[in-house]
């Protein structure tokens, strides 16, 4: 038999003799430490070579700026340092990951961006200037994604006070979806009303001067308005800038056109600003000649010219100009360009009245007012929660809650009302006018009611009556005790009259003391503030009926109880205007709406835990709350993921499941933004064009599951590891099924994964062959050189002295790629890379041995033979020292070899294993070690 291949890779145990598959016969038992070549032969590997130590609990990701300018870049709970590939420190920065944070993060490089994701953490971009200086920040959103789109159940109020909005989300303050957190952006829509710009004489004429030629004695100050005689018209200017003809003037520059720096074109004709986000219309009519403008800015740009309106002398067409802003919301100004007046003299003789119908109308408009959330210290307070100690828990058991009179707040009175509830053993207080500087957690509160005088005369007969009542310290509680005789009855008297402080905590009211006993008259003061129980028990003695009668008096006073606040609940933030809303102006002081959200991306929220992009568009993904919620944000516009019906607009599309499995990951191809989820397996497109408001659409193609790896995108498909971390599967378009099929690449090789307890991190080296690689649980590499179109999924493994911990790849230029490992050793942990000149050891002299066994050398012809005798035939693709080689010939008993008369086995067939009865069905192996390469290419028995 002739084993002239090994591309089949390393196979399962299962198929130990199924020579009738095709896999069999290119195939091997164990391939550990050799590199697996496409067209299938086997090297060794070459050995790690140790970089630098690596951070405790970090792990590596690549960072490619050019094919020959990269990075390795290590993140740790305590610092993200970017090394060299020679392992030297180019920039150490502080970390703002913990190190659950930092085990599973994703990562998404976007030209110079390297983007880092994680659930728990804000979306962080590492960044490299062209200076060549790494920074990390959080990623700046010019327009965010929101949690939701649409009506809310409660509304919230904004009420503009110097500058700084207040948000109240009134009776629903408690409500889950109304939590905030310092630092929460939220997105109030709120409506701007019609807004109008009249063009007045007035305007137009204040601060003007008429201008002649430029000369050197020219000087005009930043905000002036000049009119120029154009011979038949009148043209104006607005100075933007201080203009000094001593040192500005240019000779033959006679013009404000020829100083756009100082000057620009027309002046405008409104005192109001006028913001615009919709629909627009200039009005012109009655009479006035000349050229009308209406000018559009967007924040931080200059100013653009949308239209003209020109009325001729003679011919007032008055031409109606109009426009929509809808993309985006902008400044709008209407601007005098020209006039023609009937002097031509003096352009303020027949200037148009200020009742001129000259006017630039922006209709009412939804604005999104968008807020950055800061805590200030004087926040409404909602509720106050108190605590009930059993003595008043009982009490307002027995007699309900009075009508209380006052509420102290450590010994200071609070003017306004307030309400009191009881549930349980908790009291809520709902106070008018009280601020977070008033009361907190902690802050001693005082309670008072007014308490009438009682005036007690009971009867009781065979039973224990008690009443509670609130005795201030010194009260004096009187009573008398009778005995009723009955004719003809003989009467004996057994009862007490008590007073009993009720005591917390002792279950039950206890004697204070006796304060007199039958017949007789008695007092008792009280002698601390509290609440008290008087008690009078009777009981029959023999056969003779007995009654009791009791005379009790309690003056009135004023009654209180004092609780230390457990928790305090304020009804409003205080927020401060952010930076994404760039247009302020025109936003009504106060409004209520419906229309609001929070940040889709927060604390309460989770952030996006995948990152990626696909057709020119920011993708983000998987939120704690969202978990099958993908983001992209506008085409060309990383930054902003405002939705809308442009074709260009941000998307977010939700998948539409059975379960709510996260989404676990995603990889742009061609034309379909690929997704796994740990049920099933999607594709999000727009059908057969660019994917649009219209069209966007996401389709199920399988329910093979995913785990929680990245997947990797290899030479033209993407390779995902399935739910359990034990297999991978091919995933991308079939052209004979028309869909995307899901293809498992460890069906003949499923033990590779699952014998080290499945993966946990991946890379892709593409230099020299295609090989993916895979950190397997137990600290080996599992790695499959892959070639789909010729059907090559060989698998093999790297094992060494140590643990592997994670992995990346970086290019090397026209050499072989550089395989970067994280390792842990017994001396330490260490960030080593594999590379082109490696030596054929680990660091430290650690040698490691490369086995190849092949699977049972049987065929379908030779099934009914089991013995064979002859020699096995290496064929070796290089010249190979002998020393450090062993052959077997049953994967158990190892032989030295020995038996070469020269220190080389030159290229060719070698006989190693001599002459000899051996079953088919055994194993032939051959293993290498020692600081030396070795090739081989063909086994024949």
């Amino acid at each position: 038999m002739i084993r002239c291949a090994f591309n089949g890779g390393e196979l399962s145990p299962t198929s130990a003799v199924r020579a009738d598959l095709d896999n069999f016969h290119r195939g091997a038992s164990r391939i550990e430490n050799l590199d697996l070549g496409q067209m299938g032969g086997v090297s060794r590997r070459r050995g790690f070579r140790r970089v630098a130590a690596a951070l405790e609990g970090s792990v590596i990701l690549p960072y490619v700026y050019s094919t020959n300018d990269r990075f390795l870049v290590e993140v740790s709970p305590s610092l993200l340092r970017v090394l060299s590939v020679e392992g030297d420190v180019v920039a150490s920065l502080p970390s703002v990951w913990t190190q659950d944070d930092v085990s599973s993060l994703r990562h998404k490089q976007v030209n110079s961006m390297l983007f880092l994701a994680c659930p728990t953490h804000e979306l962080m971009v590492l960044r490299r200037d062209d200076e060549g200086a790494f920074s990390l920040a959080p990623y700046e959103f010019k327009a965010r994604p929101w949690r939701y789109e649409e009506f809310r159940d409660f509304p919230v109020r904004l009420t503009l006070d110097e500058g700084c909005y207040r948000v109240s989300f009134g009776d629903h303050a408690s409500d889950p979806d109304a939590a905030v957190n310092e630092g929460d952006v939220m997105r109030v829509q709120v409506t701007v009303p019609q807004q109008t710009g009249f063009s007045t004489g007035a305007v137009v004429r204040q601060g003007w001067v008429i201008a002649k030629a430029f000369t050197a004695a020219s000087t005009f100050t930043a905000g002036k308005k000049l009119c120029l005689n154009e011979g038949s018209y009148w043209s104006w200017w607005t100075c933007d800038r201080d203009f000094n003809g001593a040192a500005d003037f240019v000779d033959g520059l006679t013009s404000p056109a020829d100083y756009p720096e100082h000057f620009h074109k027309g002046v405008i004709c409104h005192s109001n600003t006028i913001t615009c986000k919709g629909t627009w219309t200039f009005y012109c009519y009655k009479e006035w000649y000349g050229t009308y403008a209406v000018e559009r800015r967007f924040p931080n740009e200059d100013w653009q010219l949308l239209g003209t309106s020109n009325s001729p002398v003679g011919a007032a067409s008055n031409l109606q100009l109009t426009g929509d802003e809808a993309g985006e919301e902008c400044y709008l100004r209407l601007m005098l360009y020209e006039s023609q007046l009937s002097n031509g003299s003096d352009p303020s003789q027949g200037f148009p009245a200020d009742s001129c119908g000259n006017k630039l109308v922006v209709d009412a408009y939804k604005k999104d007012v968008v807020l950055r959330l800061h805590s200030l210290s004087t926040s409404d307070v909602r509720k106050l929660t108190l605590p009930l100690g059993s003595d008043f828990c009982d009490f307002f058991e027995k007699k309900g809650l009075p009508v209380f009179s006052a509420l102290l707040v450590d010994g200071a009175k609070v003017d306004g009302g307030f309400e009191v509830s009881r549930e349980g053993r908790m009291l809520t207080v709902k106070p008018d006018g009280l601020t977070t500087d008033d009361v907190g957690a902690g802050s001693m509160v005082r309670l008072e009611w007014e308490q009438a005088e009682v005036n007690l005369d009971r009867f009781a007969e065979g039973s224990i009556e008690m009443y509670r009542f609130f005795l201030p310290a010194g009260t004096v509680v009187s009573m008398q005790g009778f005995v009723c005789v009955y004719a003809g009855q003989t009467i004996r008297l057994n009862s007490t009259l008590n007073v009993c402080s009720f005591c917390e905590g002792n279950g039950g009211s206890y004697s204070l003391r006796s304060v007199f006993s039958t017949m007789e008259k008695a007092s008792f003061t009280v002698l601390e503030d509290g609440v008290y129980v008087v008690r009078m028990e009777t009981w029959t003695g023999g056969s003779v009926s007995q009654r009791a009668r009791a005379q009790l008096e309690v003056p009135a006073c004023t009654a209180w109880m004092e609780a230390e606040v457990t928790e305090v609940t304020a009804s409003a933030e205080y927020s401060l205007w952010d930076n994404v809303s760039a247009v302020p102006e025109g936003v009504p002081p106060s409004e209520e709406s419906l229309m609001w959200s929070f940040a889709a991306f927060r604390g309460v929220y989770g952030f996006p835990s995948l990152v990626d992009v696909f057709q020119q568009r920011l993708v983000l993904a998987a939120t704690q709350a969202q978990p099958q919620t993908v983001w992209l944000s506008k085409t060309d516009d990383l930054n902003s993921f405002e939705v809308g019906k442009q074709d260009d607009s941000a998307l977010a599309l939700t998948l539409s499941t059975t379960t709510q499995n996260r989404i676990c990951w995603l990889m742009a191809q061609s034309s379909r933004l690929l997704l796994g989820t740990a049920d099933a397996e999607w594709a999000v497109s727009g059908g057969q064009g660019v994917m649009t408001y219209a069209n966007a659409r996401a389709d199920n193609h399988g329910f093979v599951g995913s785990s929680d790896v990245p997947a990797l995108m290899a030479t033209d498909k993407v390779l995902y590891v399935e739910r359990g971390g034990g297999r991978v599967y091919q995933y991308g378009y079939d052209y004979e099924s028309d869909g995307f099929v899901s293809r498992d690449l460890t069906v003949f090789s499923d033990h590779v994964l699952a014998d080290g307890g499945g993966c946990r991190g991946v890379a892709f080296v593409r230099k020299p062959e295609p090989r993916a690689v895979f950190v397997r649980r137990d600290g080996a590499l599992a790695l499959m050189t892959y070639n789909s179109m010729h059907q090559v999924h060989a698998w093999h493994r790297y094992t060494t002295e140590g643990v592997f911990e994670g992995v990346a790849v970086l290019p090397n230029g026209d050499q072989a790629d550089l395989l970067f490992a994280l390792v842990e050793r017994e001396d330490g942990r260490f960030i080593e890379v594999l590379a082109p000149g490696n030596e054929f050891q680990d660091p430290g002299g650690r040698d490691f041995v490369s086995v190849l066994e092949t699977n049972a050398l049987i065929s379908l012809e030779a099934a009914g033979r089991r013995q064979h005798s002859g020699g096995v035939m290496f064929f070796f693709g290089s010249d190979a020292l002998v020393d450090g080689v062993e052959v077997s010939i049953d994967g158990t008993r190892w032989d030295v070899l020995d038996r070469s008369p020269s220190s080389f086995l030159t290229r060719g067939w070698h006989s190693l294993v001599s002459d000899g009865c051996w079953n088919y069905d055994s194993m032939v192996g051959i293993r290498v070690s020692g600081n030396r390469d070795f090739n081989l290419l063909a086994i024949q028995a």
